[in-house]
This record gives C-alpha cells, sequence and structure tokens, in this order.
C-alpha cells in the first residue's frame, strides 16, 4: 500500500482539475450556444430533428461497443496509475475488447440499414454518425480522465471545438445542409481521439509484451453496461420513438426543449468527472473519512447550482428558446418547462450513482434503479407519445428520472444516516423563491428576450448569493473569503 503522505505528494490538484475541467465543460457549453442557434435556424425542426434522430440510433450501437469500459476504465486505471507496466497490461486488454465489439457493432448496424424501411432515408445521416463508434475505441478517453490529465484534455478539446465552428460556417448555408452539419458535429465530439491514441505512448507502452487477460474484466464490464444502457435507453428513446411516430419536426422541437437542459445541467455534473478517479482511489487506499467529506462538498455544490438553474430556465423558457432557437421552436416551450426539474433529479443521481456507488463497487444497485426507470419511460412513452408528441415525451422523461433518483437515495439511506448531508437544501429552496421574485419581477417590466434574460439572470444570481450568504452557508462563504484575499 502507497504510504499517506507520499501519495498526497504525488496527487495532482483537485482544485486545478475541477478548474480545468469546469473550463472545458464551459467551453461545451459556449460552443452550442454559438453553433445551435445558428444551426437551428438554417436547418429548422425538420434538419435539426434528422440529425438528432441519425445520432439517437447510433448512441445505441455505440454503447454496445464501448460496453461499460469508459466507467470501469477510469476506476481501475485510477488504482494502477503509479504503475506503468500494470497499468498498460489493463489498457491493452480493455482497448482489445473494446476493438472487438466495435466490429460487432458495426455489422449490427448494416445489419439494421439492411433490415429496418426506415432507416433507408438516413442512411448517409447514421454512417457519418458510426465514425464515433471506431473514433471512441481508439480514443482511450478513460485513460486521460484516470490520470487526471485534465490540462490536456481541456487543450485538445477546444482546439477541435474551433474547428468545428469555422467548418459549420464555412459549409452550413441551407436547409439542405443537414448531413454536412451531421458531420462537423462527429468532428467536434470524436476527431480529438486520433490524437489521444498518438498521445497515449508518454503514459503506456504499446509494444511491450505481456499475456492479457480479457476473461477477468468482463463481468465488471458488462455490470456497467447494462448501467449505461438503461442510461441510454431514456437518455435517447425519447427522440428515436418520436422520430418513429411523429417525425423529424416532432423530434427537432424536443431538441430544442432538451438542448439547453442537458447544457446546464453538464456544466453542474462536471465536478462527477473530476471526482471518479479520485473517490475510486480515496476508497482504494482506505481514506474514508476523506471520501465522505468529498461526497458532502459535492452534493452542496450542486444543490447551490441545480435548483436556482431549475427555478431560472422554468420562468426564462420563452425568451430563451427564442434567443437559442428562433419562433419556429416556439412549441417547445411546454416541454422545456417540464424537463427543467430534471437538472436538479440528474445532479443528485449523478452524486448518489456515478460518485458514490460506483467508486464503491455497487453498480448493481445503480443499474437496478435505471433500469427501473428506463422500462418505465419506455411504458409511458408508448402511451404518451402518440397522443401529446413532445408533451408526452417530457412527461415520460421527467417521471423516469425521479424515479431513478429515488430509489438511489433508497438503496443509500444507510450511508446517509447521520451525515446531515441535506442540511442546507431550506436555505438554497428560500434564496430560491426570492430569487424566483425577482426573476418574475423583471420579465414584467423589462422589454425585449435579450435584456429579459441578461438582467434576469444577473439579479436574479445577485439575490439568490446574498440570501444564501445571510444564511452563512459554508461552501458559499469559503468561495467568497478566498475571492476576498485574492483581491
Amino acid at each position: 500500500m502507497i504510504k499517506h503522505g507520499a501519495t498526497m505528494a504525488k496527487e495532482k490538484s483537485l482544485k486545478v482539475n475541477f478548474i480545468l475541467n469546469f473550463i472545458r465543460v464551459l467551453m461545451l457549453i459556449i460552443f452550442p450556444l454559438i453553433t445551435f442557434p445558428y444551426a437551428s435556424r438554417v436547418l429548422l425542426p425538420s434538419g435539426i430533428g434528422k440529425v438528432n434522430f441519425a445520432i439517437s440510433v447510433v448512441s445505441y450501437f455505440l454503447l454496445f461497443a464501448s460496453l461499460g469500459i469508459n466507467t470501469y476504465g477510469i476506476r481501475e486505471a485510477a488504482k494502477l496509475r503509479n504503475d506503468r507496466s500494470q497499468l498498460t497490461k489493463l489498457v491493452k486488454e480493455l482497448f482489445t475488447i473494446n476493438l472487438f465489439f466495435s466490429i460487432l457493432a458495426y455489422l449490427l448496424l448494416f445489419l439494421a440499414l439492411w433490415l429496418i424501411p426506415h432507416f433507408s432515408g438516413y442512411r448517409m445521416l447514421l454512417l457519418i454518425c458510426s465514425i464515433q463508434i471506431v473514433a471512441a475505441a481508439i480514443g482511450v478517453e478513460w485513460l486521460y480522465s484516470a490520470l487526471e490529465e485534465y490540462t490536456y484534455i481541456t487543450i485538445r478539446s477546444i482546439a477541435f471545438q474551433i474547428l468545428s465552428l469555422i467548418l459549420l460556417f464555412t459549409f452550413v448555408k441551407d436547409s439542405g445542409d443537414y448531413v454536412n452539419y451531421a458531420m462537423i458535429t462527429i468532428i467536434a465530439s470524436s476527431g480529438s481521439y486520433i490524437l489521444n491514441f498518438i498521445n497515449s505512448r508518454k503514459y503506456i507502452n504499446w509494444f511491450e509484451k505481456s499475456k492479457l487477460d480479457l476473461k477477468k474484466h468482463m463481468k465488471p464490464i458488462l455490470v456497467i453496461f447494462s448501467l449505461n444502457l438503461s442510461v441510454n435507453i431514456y437518455t435517447n428513446l425519447d427522440s428515436v420513438m418520436l422520430g418513429f411516430i411523429k417525425g423529424d419536426v416532432a423530434v427537432g422541437l424536443y431538441t430544442a426543449a432538451v438542448k439547453i437542459i442537458k447544457i446546464v445541467g453538464m456544466l453542474i455534473t462536471s465536478l462527477g468527472a473530476v471526482l471518479l478517479p479520485r473517490l475510486a482511489f480515496y476508497l482504494n487506499e482506505n481514506r474514508e473519512s476523506e471520501f465522505d467529506e468529498l461526497i458532502k462538498k459535492s452534493l452542496n455544490f450542486v444543490l447551490l447550482l441545480s435548483i436556482p438553474a431549475v427555478i431560472g430556465l422554468s420562468l426564462l423558457s420563452r425568451p430563451i428558446i427564442l434567443i437559442f432557437s428562433g419562433e419556429a421552436y416556439l412549441p417547445a416551450l411546454i416541454p422545456m418547462q417540464i424537463l427543467a426539474p430534471i437538472i436538479l433529479l440528474t445532479s443528485i443521481s449523478n452524486l448518489t450513482g456515478m460518485q458514490i456507488l460506483v467508486p464503491s463497487n455497487r453498480e448493481r444497485l445503480l443499474v437496478i434503479s435505471v433500469t427501473a426507470s428506463a422500462i418505465t419511460n419506455f411504458v409511458l412513452n408508448l402511451f404518451f407519445i402518440p397522443k401529446y408528441g413532445v408533451i408526452g415525451a417530457s412527461i415520460a422523461t421527467l417521471v423516469a428520472e425521479i424515479l431513478a433518483m429515488s430509489l438511489q437515495i433508497y438503496f443509500l439511506r444507510e450511508y446517509f444516516k447521520g451525515k446531515k448531508l441535506f442540511g442546507y437544501v431550506y436555505q438554497y429552496l428560500i434564496a430560491g423563491l426570492c430569487m424566483a421574485g425577482v426573476v418574475w419581477g423583471v420579465i414584467q417590466f423589462v422589454q425585449g428576450t435579450f435584456l429579459q434574460v441578461l438582467i434576469s439572470v444577473a439579479a436574479g444570481a445577485v439575490t439568490y448569493g446574498l440570501i444564501c450568504l445571510l444564511f452563512k452557508n459554508p461552501l458559499l462563504v469559503g468561495i467568497f473569503k478566498r475571492f476576498s484575499k485574492a483581491h
């Protein structure tokens, strides 16, 4: 076992990791805030719907190709990051498994293109989107997360986003350019994986001779795969079922409603991506008190941000849709309001699932909760989408997320007992209600959609922050003190 002092010396700064990952996620937010308003107006709901339908379909084949390797790889590689030889062996084993299942995924995709008539009009889009399958296999993205190489990840991601932005404005000019848009979207998300493979030689020796043991990884990988399958089902099922039942326009409207929700949620849950390798490392070293303290800080962080985010998006949904997508997407107004609470639900379930259950090797409980939610989402979609369309799909997703979060909290009831992790919720709720009053007042008296959003966000954030400071919220007070000392 590594000694505590030596381990601490070798650990990267969690604050630096968080800041770097925050910058990366912030760019992932800024990028669609620039590209989607442009693309949605040029391609209209039909074009956006076609691309998002293809991406949603391919996501299932990508999921099959990667199994549970991404999550499992982060956890296991984090334990071996100080042993280059063992790390090399692990990476080669997981890479071999990933490559084999990627070939199978392509065979299944070609079979689906041949057998499913509905896919005939989407063949080019589906093939373009399938580039993600091989790119993800060679990219070993999980290795860089496990090693906490967030400087490299951040710089690389920003570079490819800038390239994609240039390509978007160059090659997407009218509603018929949705194929170009699909290709650019894939370049933005997967283009950097080639660099990953080349750069990986710094950390592992691909030519080192070692006897590969693939079998030992299959059981934990398949457990996580069943979890990822369940998550993917109710993450992408709405778009796929809307595409089959209601068509491209419905998918386009749903995409507009979901897009901003996902962007805000991504910013909040970005902390989880940084914490997973560190939490797994703490548990492996039997440092339970540090594990608990990190969980407490993480929960306070996501509650501090997600509660006002839900309130703000619910109240500002109309001007946000007008700015972000345009008048053609106003039917997405009610779906966006229905989906807004998902920011809070997924922030909590990300913590209970990915930050507690996964690092502690209790993926089975996570699989149960997510599988139950996926089945619920599928059944509700069957009943709601034919009658209520996009609104029905939104309701089904909200109910599924509530169920997933509730089950995970129930499974962890013994862990939460006595820790008072939710002790500051009342502060966030009171501050959020006061913020809601301020935002509502701004909407009533300020004209112009852009000004409404700008002033509402500024006034709402100040109101929320001041009330939390009056309550002497430890997380916000700590941030405020550090900022004051720096200046």
